[in-house]
């Protein structure tokens, strides 16, 4: 196994800090929430499965409602857009001989999905003094969109920073070849269609 990034190698491996505890951490840019993720095969396909569980069950109902159609490309795209950011970030890792790193990486952005969403019950009582102050709804709607997709991204960049051990331009490079590959491998079919 290899030493976690945000971990010294030779030092005596910190308590278990669980999956929870690496996504709390790495959610508040703390490095050593890396060591909360397992590097292996096993680990890396399992953090597929909430997001997978919560795909299923929305095409499910989606079809249910008599929309198969809306309900396959809905499942088809999410499971494209799954498996974009870790292809994608393997590629990279291969080229630039962060290949052993790679599997806890994976798997620790996989599981920091969530955190944007967590990061919405954060912000939703500045949201609710927001309009109560005044401000209006859309400004408000607006400037929380802004400030989750800058925290995504922000997110992002760390991860690829501290669970690949690269340089700050290489995981901004990361980044962005990621958004690119999924607007083109998401976005680009349904401009295609006319969707």
């Amino acid at each position: 196994m290899t030493t976690p990034p945000g971990m010294k190698p030779g030092r005596m491996a910190p308590r278990r800090i669980g999956i929870g505890g690496g996504v709390l951490r790495l959610a508040l840019f703390r490095a050593e929430g890396m060591a909360g993720f397992p590097d292996s095969v096993q680990g890396f396909l399992n953090s597929f499965a909430p997001m997978l569980a919560l795909t299923l069950v929305g095409g499910l109902l989606l079809a249910m409602s008599g929309q198969v159609g809306i309900a396959l490309e809905s499942i088809g795209s999410t499971v494209v857009a799954m498996l974009a950011q870790p292809v994608v970030s393997h590629w990279l890792a291969v080229r630039w001989k962060r290949e052993e790193p790679w599997l806890r990486y994976a798997t620790a952005v996989n599981w920091c999905q969530w955190a944007p969403m967590l990061a919405i019950f954060v912000l939703m009582p500045l949201v609710q003094i927001a309009v109560s102050v005044g401000m209006a709804p859309e400004a408000v709607a607006v400037a929380l969109i802004v400030v989750l997709v800058a925290y995504a991204l922000a997110l992002s960049w760390f991860l690829a920073r501290v669970g690949l051990g690269v340089s700050r331009l290489r995981a901004a490079v990361l980044v962005v070849a990621v958004h690119l590959v999924l607007a083109i491998v998401v976005e680009g079919p349904l401009l295609l269609t006319g969707r």
